[in-house]
This record gives C-alpha cells, sequence and structure tokens, in this order.
C-alpha cells in the first residue's frame, strides 16, 4: 500500500496525452507536438526526490516530467529529458563533424583482457564494474574506452599515410561511484560524448588538441554563454589518465565539487590541484620553525639504493599533494612528516634493527619558492629534523642526539665538514589560495569559486598505445619499424550538462527558464477554450496548418524582436539575437480537451518552455495572441516578459 505522502505525489501527477481534442486531425507528422500525444508526467509536489536537501534543480526536472530515479544514482530519461539531451548532443555532434571526426558506437560490455595488458584493471579500483560470464570470461562495463578505440585503430591503420584518425562517440558509462548525489550530476551511469585522436607526432597531436580545444569552446559558447561569464576553461591535473596536458570545461555553481582560482586581471584559471600563485612577501618563512618537511621515496621495505625525497614548504600554508606528486617517480608515497604540532608516523621498521633508513642512500630536497629566504643552515636543521624523526625507533624515549645528514647519506655529503649544504631544487609546492598574487599577469589577484566539471581534454601521448603495443610505420624509419600513436582523449557529460543547465535554468519563483537553444520545445501554442468555440478552433487549426504546410525552419523570435523595438526590452533584443531560429517541429500543441487554463499553464511553467503563445480573451476581442517570453541570462537571472502579437503577424513570419 502507498503511504500518504507517496499517494499525495500520485495523485497530483498529469500525463499530458490522456485527452485529445478535434485540434488532433490537423496534426501530420512534419509539424508540431500535439501535448494529447506525448508523454509528459508534471508534478506540483516535490516529494519525487525522496530527500528534501536534494538540489533545486533536480526537484525542479522531476516535477517537470524529464527524469525519474530509477535507483541509486540511476535515471530514466523521460520524452522531453530525451529531447533536450539530443539537442545537446546535436550541438556536440556539429562542432565534432567541423573538425572532420566521425562518429562510431562502441560495446559497452568489454572483455577485460585489454585493460589487465594496460594495467588499469586493477589500478582503476571499485569504480570498475566486474562481471563474469557462465564460461568464467571477465568482462568490464565500460566506464571508459580507450583501450578499445585504440586497439581496434591498431587493426585498421598501419601507415602514417592513413593519419590523422579522430573518432567520436555519445554513448551509456558506468562507474560504480560510491556515493552517488546531487541528480544528474554524480550517477552511476551516465551519457557522455568521447573523442579519441591519433597522430603521427607529438607536434601534430598537439596541433589537434588545440583544435578541439576551439571545438569545446564553441560548444561551451553556445550551450552556457561566453566565456568568463558562462563558463571557464581551467588548466588541470592529468592525474589517473596521464598524459602530457589536460584542461578542464566548468560551469561556476555553488553545487560544484571542484574548486577554481580565477584572476581578476587576466584570463588565468585552474583548478585547485594545480593553480599556482607568486610567493607571499608578507610573513615569508624566516626560520627552522617556519617551514614543514614532508618526506617521500619507496614504500618498499626490501628495496635498496633508493632516494629520499625531502618537500619543504611553508608551515602556514598547505603544502599540494598534486605538486608534489609530479616530483616523484610511479610508486613513491610519504614515508614520514614532520608538521606543526608534532605529526605520529608509522615506524616501518620496527621489527628490524638497522632501521627505515638503510634503503636510502640519496637524499634529494625541494623546497617551495616561498621558503627561498630561509638560511641554508636552517634548512638543514628542519631537513635533519625530519630525517632524525623517521630514522629513530618510536618505542625509545627521544630521537638520538648528534648525527648529521652526512651521517645518513654518506656517499652523497661529505663527512669531514661541520657543514655540508643541501643539494636543492626550488619549485612551486604549496597549494595557491584566494587573494593569492597572480603568477600569470604578476599583478591580479586570485579569487576562489566551486564549479562543476563537464568537460575535459587530455593530451595523453603515447600512454596507451604502448601499453597496448600497437602503432604505425612512420614516414621516416622507426628503430622497431613501428612507431606508437600520439593519442588525445576529449570527454563531455552530456547528462551532466542537463543538470548544470537545469542549476542555471532555475529560477527565484522554483520554476525553469530553459535557453531556447537546448529547450525540449522552443515555443507552446495553448488555447484557453474551455470547450473551444468555433473562433478559437478555427483559429488553432488555421495556425496548426501554416506550420504543418510552411515546416522549414522560421523566424518566429528573431522577428518578433523586430516586430516592435518598444515594446520589447533590451534585455529581450540581447537574449534573443540576430541568428535566433525555431523549427515548426520544435513547437508543442497543448490540444488537450477537459483541461482548465491554470493547470495547462501551471503544466507550461513547470515545463520551461521559452515561448508560450496564448490564443485568450484577447484574440476574441481583437484578435491578439498573448505572447509570454521566459528570458534566460548567463548570469542564472530569469523573467517572464508579456506583449501582445496580433494573429495575423504570427501567421505571416512562420515561413
Amino acid at each position: 500500500m502507498l503511504s500518504a505522502t507517496k499517494r499525495s505525489a500520485r495523485t497530483c501527477i498529469r500525463v499530458a496525452g490522456q485527452r485529445r481534442s478535434v485540434a488532433t486531425k490537423v496534426h501530420e507528422g512534419g509539424g508540431p507536438t500535439l501535448l494529447s500525444r506525448r508523454f509528459v508526467p508534471t508534478s506540483k509536489a516535490d516529494s519525487l526526490s525522496g530527500q528534501a536537501q536534494e538540489l533545486e534543480s533536480l526537484k525542479l526536472l522531476l516535477r517537470g516530467g524529464y527524469i525519474r530515479q530509477s535507483s541509486s544514482g540511476i535515471f530514466t530519461l523521460l520524452p522531453n529529458g530525451l529531447r533536450l539531451a539530443r539537442k545537446v548532443e546535436a550541438i556536440v555532434a556539429e562542432e565534432m563533424e567541423r573538425i572532420g571526426a566521425s562518429q562510431l558506437e562502441m560495446p559497452m560490455l568489454l572483455s577485460s583482457s585489454l585493460w589487465h595488458k594496460s594495467g588499469r584493471f586493477e589500478t582503476m579500483g571499485s569504480e570498475l564494474y566486474k562481471l563474469t560470464d557462465r564460461r568464467g570470461s571477465q568482462f568490464v562495463l565500460a566506464p571508459t574506452f580507450e583501450e578499445e578505440v585504440t586497439n581496434m585503430v591498431g587493426d585498421e591503420v598501419h601507415s602514417w599515410r592513413q593519419l590523422p584518425v579522430r573518432l567520436y562517440q555519445v554513448t551509456r558509462k558506468h562507474r560504480d561511484e560510491p556515493r552517488p548525489r546531487n541528480g544528474l550530476l554524480r550517477t552511476r551511469e551516465f551519457v557522455m560524448k568521447d573523442l579519441y585522436t591519433f597522430d603521427a607526432s607529438l607536434d601534430e597531436a598537439r596541433e589537434t588538441y588545440e583544435l578541439v580545444r576551439g571545438a569545446y569552446g564553441r560548444i561551451m559558447t553556445r550551450l552556457f554563454g561566453e566565456q568568463g561569464s558562462g563558463w571557464r576553461v581551467a588548466q588541470a591535473d592529468t592525474g589517473a589518465m596521464g598524459g602530457q596536458q589536460s584542461h578542464e570545461y566548468h560551469v561556476e555553481d555553488d553545487a560544484g565539487e571542484d574548486t577554481l582560482l580565477s584572476c581578476g586581471s587576466c584570463s588565468y584559471t585552474a583548478n585547485s590541484e594545480l593553480a599556482a600563485s607568486l610567493p607571499s612577501r608578507k610573513g615569508a618563512p624566516l626560520e627552522t620553525d617556519d617551514v614543514q618537511v614532508d618526506l617521500f621515496g619507496s614504500t618498499d621495505r626490501l628495496a635498496h639504493g633508493c632516494t629520499l625525497v625531502a618537500f619543504v614548504s611553508p608551515r602556514k600554508r598547505r603544502a599540494n599533494a598534486v605538486k608534489l606528486a609530479r616530483h616523484l617517480p610511479a610508486g613513491e608515497g610519504p614515508v614520514g612528516t614532520l608538521r606543526q604540532g608534532g605529526a605520529e608516523v608509522e615506524w616501518d621498521w620496527k621489527d628490524r634493527p638497522e632501521g627505515p633508513m638503510v634503503r636510502f642512500d640519496k637524499l634529494r630536497v625541494i623546497v617551495d619558492y616561498e621558503c627561498a629566504g630561509v638560511e641554508m643552515q636552517e634548512l638543514d636543521e628542519a631537513v635533519l629534523a625530519a630525517v632524525e624523526r623517521y630514522a629513530s625507533d618510536p618505542t625509545l624515549s627521544g630521537p638520538s642526539s648528534g648525527p648529521q645528514l652526512s651521517d645518513y647519506f654518506p656517499s652523497q655529503l661529505p663527512v669531514d665538514n661541520e657543514f655540508t649544504p643541501l643539494p636543492l631544487e626550488l619549485q612551486d609546492l604549496r597549494e595557491a589560495e584566494a587573494g593569492d598574487e597572480c603568477a600569470a599577469c604578476r599583478s591580479g589577484k586570485l579569487r576562489s569559486s566551486k564549479a562543476i566539471e563537464v568537460g575535459h581534454t587530455f593530451l595523453l601521448g603515447t600512454k596507451y598505445s604502448e601499453s597496448l603495443d600497437v602503432g604505425f610505420v612512420p614516414k621516416s624509419e622507426a628503430p622497431s619499424g613501428r612507431k606508437p600513436f600520439e593519442m588525445g582523449c576529449y570527454g563531455i557529460g552530456i547528462t551532466r550538462i542537463i543538470g548544470v543547465l537545469a542549476q542555471r535554468a532555475r529560477t527565484a519563483t522554483s520554476l525553469l527558464a530553459w535557453p531556447h537553444a537546448v529547450a525540449p520545445f522552443s515555443a507552446l501554442i495553448l488555447s484557453t477554450a474551455g470547450g473551444e468555440p468555433e473562433g478559437k478552433a478555427a483559429a488553432s487549426a488555421t495556425l496548426l496548418s501554416i506550420l504543418n504546410s510552411r515546416g522549414g525552419p522560421s523566424r518566429l523570435f528573431s522577428d518578433l524582436a523586430a516586430s516592435s523595438d518598444e515594446s520589447l526590452g533590451q534585455g529581450t533584443k540581447d537574449f534573443l539575437g540576430p541568428d535566433v531560429r525555431i523549427d515548426a517541429k520544435d513547437i508543442a500543441f497543448d490540444d488537450r480537451a477537459g483541461m482548465s487554463v491554470g493547470v495547462r499553464l501551471a503544466e507550461a511553467d513547470l515545463v520551461g518552455y521559452p515561448l508560450v503563445l496564448i490564443l485568450g480573451n484577447h484574440f476574441d476581442r481583437d484578435a491578439n495572441v498573448e505572447a509570454r517570453l521566459r528570458l534566460f541570462s548567463p548570469d542564472g537571472q530569469a523573467r517572464v516578459e508579456k506583449r501582445l502579437i496580433p494573429f495575423r503577424e504570427i501567421t505571416s513570419i512562420v515561413n
């Protein structure tokens, strides 16, 4: 039995498509969509989301009949949600084809053999869905397709003459997200566009990378407005994907999980994981107590001949883990830390008397730029204290006294001097913060903002082509006869974009205001006559016939803007723009009988049509149509502008 809450939620859901009117008979396949034939389950209740703390945009998508939740992190796209997704996909496809990419479709169920070969079957961890069939063969439910596409291209492309190759697909992907949240922003199943590029040289791959970045900029502008106000591109860490270079494409929003640092004086923007800033001149470290030392090295207790890396950074600033990792070989990690207040450090050789230092015979000291003013002897003392702490048995009363760094590293540092200068490197190690000076222009201040990542570009290099042992015969001889492909991979989250658009399309009145480029329908025609008197029925039929017979692109939005400069505000004209067009097939017609005007207008508000044309009292009296234009601006503000338009004007501008 349904609970009272669920029962009340169900009763207020209305499904478009249950009643039909006489206007249905004038509909022919190429014209407007009739709501009497369309499944659009809207709801006035918020209880469909199930959780009060869910994002407002998720509630609006549920109430507007765009999605339904199947299980945690898994959603069904209803007809209007699917139509919206198809519009986003169409924009992406246009820009992909513009740069010469060909579309394909790869299977979602992949053999694990290539994943074992690349090493990602183990390294991807618990996010990878692993399956075994009845014969014991192992498969993965694809979270990404680098292995599959690289192997396929390796089978088909054998010569430099066949390059470059650019392939993209739009498909569902799966990741066992430990904590799905925020509706479509963090899910277990999602739709993405993936582009994979293959070039003969790194220089050509860099050219392709910049070409794709240009395409991504155009996609983002078409979806979110101008760069800087609607979206930002940020320098990013390559992370587990690896490669030479990486950029993220973000929309600023408080619901975002990423933190961006951007300059107020120039275009510099970077993810906080990678952002750089100028060293602070105020309160810069000067003494041993002003710095912290992090020790990194091999975590293999049986290794020998290893290098111990000491990172020195300001005690008052946080060391950036991503920046530290860039200076370390793969497989190395933290082995000991000396931090403010004293940190507990595991002594990993407690059962062996020789202690942990036996595996290290060299010392490498990397110092943050902000610590450049610390005297050499002060740095020596700070590093020595960290090494002593790590080398001493914690079960004893305290660290041994007297040894110098040269005693720990005799093969590297001479022991006949009282003080031996350390081998220092100056690098950027600290985490940049809001208020820091920009390292790019050296004049602006960095500001911090939360953002949602919707796209990512990676210049991969030869990471996957080498691990899978695929390549081509180059123009000039190669040592092995074949050369690995220089690759790039580029992703855009289609369903995440829907979630982000909903975040931006939500209004102060808890309604949606879609940008016309992605709205499921650009316009709705609605008659307010309950029984459809003869005049309105005839007008509706006439309008539908015109739309059906003339089909093709219409200049409805732009001509409405041009027809009366005084009645439309500057904001309206700016929003519509000179190039806005809609198609007759992109118009919905509410032909449902037996429903009150109030209910149908309320549903129109829930769906968020950019333009609603109402055949109401003004039509009976003056043959005017009431137009309600819902305006969306890149800053997330939305409003409704109304005006009356002569019926003959509408019929003359639809062509």
